[in-house]
């Protein structure tokens, strides 16, 4: 589940349009893909997605 840096401060990230960006602290993702990893996600911290709030299905 994660989480794992994605950026480590003090790197250069740079964005789609060109543009150069120093990044000043840690950046950390985290991959939820199984069921339960979803489920454990939502009870402890929470979606703002409404689809995943509620359960549905991915169309």
């Amino acid at each position: 589940m994660g989480p794992y840096i994605n950026k480590g401060a003090g790197s250069i990230h740079v964005k789609r349009n060109g543009e150069r960006i120093r990044t000043n602290q840690d950046n950390y993702y985290i991959e939820i893909s199984r069921k339960r990893d979803v489920q454990r996600f939502l009870s402890e911290v929470g979606f703002s997605i409404i689809e995943k709030q509620i359960g549905s299905k991915r169309r």
